[in-house]
């Protein structure tokens, strides 16, 4: 500290061409490795070299951002230099505080020394911290991990408050030091007791990605965060064959990537564009779950989350005031609401397909919740179509209502027609299906069509509807008496034993 306030009062200016602080960080280095040489006499080593490579930090540091002495390049260049000395040191003693003992110094002072939060900063930051790395494999040293962690992040985190930062250095400064914490909690994982905390801190070394559109335009901002969803997915699957790194700590990576996926779509796409990008990303997070082993589960959720976002935006879009209501919706968000209703229609077929395949759920309810999403998404589809094509006039919307309730009946009739061939559980789950959307459309028909709908419309509707139903009644009939086609081959079969 006291170094610090006589760096910033100006009391390292150099005379005879060599500063006193500069030669004070010599001695203090030089006398604790003497005195280290005596294990008994070592901790009075650790705080004396510490001090030294703090000194060092702290004149190289003053000598760019204040006297302008050396270009910031060569001044972090050099803090990583001074840092591997002290980490030489503590890795021959074994001696995670001389680490602890410079680090924390350094990130308590390093910005009064700069006066804010500035590219040499954050650069000397990331500097020293990687020099530190290399001690700390085989090590326990989860301390250090942490309070470098937070050095790297805490400046990123509050560089918006910075003047004249440069966007493309900052968001690579955001990637590099997500990369760092990735790298330091995988060389510490195979001899670390906190597994946990380690994934825990490395995920949070991404939380500057959430301050990048006070700092960066927003392609920018999504593109970082693009960057580091990446790092942590690519943390979390690709490392599913190292042993020493638990599922708890790849789980953590995985739902950080998750999120910050989310920060990429929010920076990147605006409100017509953001609902059907959320349902891409649940489609094809629940493709990939099937691959995933372990992390199956975890992804299961992390797609239904995204789906659940998807279908929440498709509200605050106006798609419940589409199928109330003619012309709610300007020409724009009509194709944007065509669109996403066929990629939540993909999205909800493959996220049914993932529960219901898992072997650790019921599928038969899932298979029919499935089927009346769909369904409810084909009649977004099918009045989406209509207001698109006809500018969202009140026929439209009578027209498309009439084809969704013609889907749904058609649905119906296949389900059923489907379950009469069907055997076992198969025949079950179909044949309930089948059964709850005949129902739902019943149900459409009463509460919604007959108000609704007027004229051909609705003539078209109700005898669609009751057509389906009367063929229905007539197939099962026959079924059951005997006289169907698929009973048949079963009388010629008895005919011949007879």
């Amino acid at each position: 500290m006291l170094l610090v306030l006589a760096a910033r009062g100006g009391c390292c200016v150099p005379r005879c061409g060599w500063p006193e602080a500069r030669l004070l960080a010599v001695a203090l280095i030089a006398a604790g490795a003497r005195i280290g040489r005596d294990a008994e006499r070592r901790a009075g080593a650790i705080a004396l070299v510490a001090t030294g490579v703090a000194a060092g930090l702290f004149d190289t540091l003053a000598a760019s951002s204040i006297y302008h002495w050396i270009p910031s390049a060569a001044a972090i260049a050099a803090g990583a230099a001074i840092t591997a000395g002290g980490a030489w040191h503590a890795h021959r003693w074994d001696s995670q505080a001389l680490c602890v003992l410079v680090s924390v110094p350094l990130f308590m002072f390093a910005p009064i020394v700069t006066a804010g939060i500035d590219e040499v900063l954050i650069g000397f930051m990331l500097a020293c911290t990687a020099a530190m790395l290399w001690p700390q494999v085989g090590r326990d040293w989860t301390v250090l991990f942490v309070v470098n962690t937070a050095a790297v992040t805490l400046p990123l985190l509050f560089a918006g408050v910075g003047d004249d930062l440069n966007p493309w250095f900052v968001g690579a400064a955001v990637a590099a030091g997500l990369a760092l914490a990735l790298a330091s909690a995988m060389a510490l994982l195979p001899t670390s007791t906190r597994g946990a905390l380690l994934g825990l801190g490395s995920a949070a070394a991404a939380l500057p990605v959430f301050t990048l559109p006070t700092m960066l335009d927003r392609p920018v901002a999504a593109v970082v965060a693009g960057v580091c969803t990446v790092l942590l997915a690519a943390g979390a699957l690709g490392t599913s064959r190292r042993a020493a790194v638990p599922v708890s700590c790849r789980t953590t990576w995985l739902a950080a990537a998750a999120v910050t996926a989310l920060a990429a779509i929010a920076y990147a796409a605006s409100g017509e564009v953001a609902t059907p990008c959320l349902l891409s990303t649940c489609m094809v997070i629940a493709l990939g779950a099937r691959r995933a082993g372990d992390l199956r589960r975890a992804l299961q959720i992390i797609a239904t989350a995204f789906g659940a976002a998807g279908a929440a935006a498709m509200v605050y879009a106006g798609a419940i005031a589409q199928l109330t209501a003619p012309g709610g919706l300007a020409p724009s968000m009509q194709a944007s609401m065509l669109t996403s209703s066929l990629v939540a229609i993909a999205a909800a077929a493959a996220l049914t397909v993932m529960w219901a395949t898992d072997p650790r759920t019921e599928d038969g309810p899932i298979w029919i919740a499935g089927g009346v999403v769909m369904l409810t998404l084909a009649t977004q589809l099918c009045i989406s179509t209509a207001d698109l094509v006809t500018g969202g006039t009140e026929g439209g919307f009578r027209a498309g209502h009439t084809a969704a309730t013609l889907v749904w009946f058609a649905a119906a009739a296949a389900a059923l027609l489907w379950a009469r061939s069907a055997e076992g559980r198969a025949r079950t789950v179909v044949l309930a299906t089948g059964l709850v959307v005949a129902a739902a459309g019943v149900a459409k028909l009463l509460l919604f069509d007959l108000a609704a709908l007027n004229g051909m419309f609705r003539v078209i509707a109700f005898v669609a509807a009751g057509l389906v139903l009367l063929a229905l009644g007539v197939a099962y009939t026959q079924r059951h008496t005997g006289e169907g086609p698929d009973r048949q081959p079963a009388a010629a079969s008895g005919s011949r034993k007879h």
